[in-house]
Order: C-alpha cells, then sequence, then structure tokens
C-alpha cells in the first residue's frame, strides 16, 4: 500500500509538472515580442497625436518668363523696337508694328515662325517685274577669219506698211488700213490701235483674241491678211 501511494504522489508531481511547462510555453506564444511591443507603442502614439498631419508637398509656382526685345523693319507701317512674350510668332511682331504697307511682300517671310530674343525681321518691299536683257555674246579674236570686202550694188527697199500682196501689218497699220481686214470696221480697228499703243506690238497673230470684239471666228477670216513683223 505503501508502494502504491508512493507512485501516486510521484505520477502527481510528474503531472503537475507538466501542466506548468505547458501552461509557461503556451503563455511565451501568446505574450508580442519586444519588437511587436515598440511596434505597437508608436502605432499608439501615432493615434495618440492626432494633430500631426501627413506632409503634402506643394508645387512651386512657376516663374514668369523674361520679355524679349525684336528688331522690326522694312515695310512696316511703324518700324522699330518691340517688346514681346517669350512664346510669340512672327505675326504678333508685324501686329506690333502697325501691320504691312501697301509695298511689302508679304510672302518674303513665315508668319507662323517662333521668334527668339533679339531677333530682326526684314519686310522686303515687292519687286518689280523688270525685262532681263539677254547676256551678250562675247566674241573675241580668235577662230576669226577677214574676207575681203566684195563691192555690191545698193539695193533699194521701199518700205510700205501694206505690201502689193494685200496683208495687213496690225502692228503700223492705220485705223483706215485696218478696216480691209474681213470683219474689221472703224470700232475693231480703233480697238486695235488702242490695244498696240498700250500693251505694244503683237507678236502673233492670236494675240488679236485679246482685243474686244475679235473672238477665235473672226480671227480665223482675218488670218489670211495679218502681217507681222
Amino acid at each position: 500500500m505503501r508502494n502504491l501511494d508512493g507512485y501516486r504522489n510521484l505520477l502527481i508531481t510528474i503531472l503537475g509538472v507538466i501542466i506548468f511547462l505547458s501552461a509557461g510555453i503556451f503563455a511565451m506564444l501568446l505574450l508580442p515580442s519586444q519588437e511587436d511591443s515598440a511596434n505597437i507603442i508608436k502605432v499608439s502614439e501615432k493615434i495618440s497625436s492626432p494633430d500631426t498631419a501627413p506632409a503634402v508637398k506643394i508645387p512651386e509656382p512657376e516663374k514668369p518668363k523674361p520679355d524679349w526685345y525684336i528688331y522690326v523693319t522694312g515695310e512696316v507701317e511703324n518700324p522699330g523696337y518691340y517688346k514681346i512674350s517669350a512664346d510669340a510668332r512672327v505675326f504678333h511682331a508685324i501686329e506690333a508694328a502697325g501691320g504691312f504697307t501697301k509695298k511689302a511682300d508679304q510672302t518674303s517671310i513665315n508668319m507662323a515662325e517662333f521668334l527668339v530674343d533679339g531677333i530682326s525681321i526684314h519686310v522686303k518691299a515687292i519687286e518689280k517685274n523688270k525685262k532681263e536683257k539677254a547676256p551678250q555674246r562675247q566674241v573675241t579674236n580668235m577662230n576669226i577669219v577677214k574676207l575681203p570686202r566684195v563691192q555690191t550694188a545698193p539695193v533699194q527697199l521701199k518700205e510700205t506698211k501694206n505690201n502689193s500682196s494685200g496683208l495687213v501689218d496690225v502692228n503700223a497699220a492705220t485705223e483706215k488700213e485696218l478696216e480691209q481686214l474681213n470683219g474689221v470696221g472703224p470700232v475693231i480697228a480703233k480697238r486695235i490701235v488702242d490695244y498696240r499703243n498700250t500693251h505694244g506690238k503683237f507678236s502673233n497673230p492670236e494675240d488679236l483674241i485679246k482685243v474686244k470684239g475679235i473672238g477665235s471666228a473672226k480671227l480665223e477670216k482675218m488670218r489670211p491678211q495679218i502681217l507681222i513683223r
């Protein structure tokens, strides 16, 4: 009996130790670690101070662009120096100078082009149509053979506005002589003379169509009698 009581007490003691150790291990698992405790304290501090708001980055205002100065010359109403904004174009400069003059060649500049600081804009004048003279051929003494002069009898040429063949020189004939052309009366004859005096000589018969009252059909009737020289 004593042995049984001894074993019973021993078992109870062992079970008590096991239960104690199990309780300790379980408690350790449930309790937070030191790092977790520190994080919990930090969070609680943040919650306890509602006055601290998250920082918001405010964009800095853009600095205003400096003004530019340009120089406008040529065929504008008011040439000179002008202050413009940095994003201006050529047409802004022309407007600042009062616009084009009547002599301005507006195609000489690009109105949509961007400007730069200190630029000079020059508006050209419309060039008058000038007849370019054909370059004269220069003749040198090389490869030139002098031939003996031959005496010939002078030929007398009689200049006539209208030759014997019945042709009418439309560049020299009078109004009366022009009336000899088929379908041409005093009115059209006068118009031919007026057109010739204003625009110069006719280069070919087709130029007569430019005279009021002469069409293609009338020109064909006149063509056999027309002389151009």
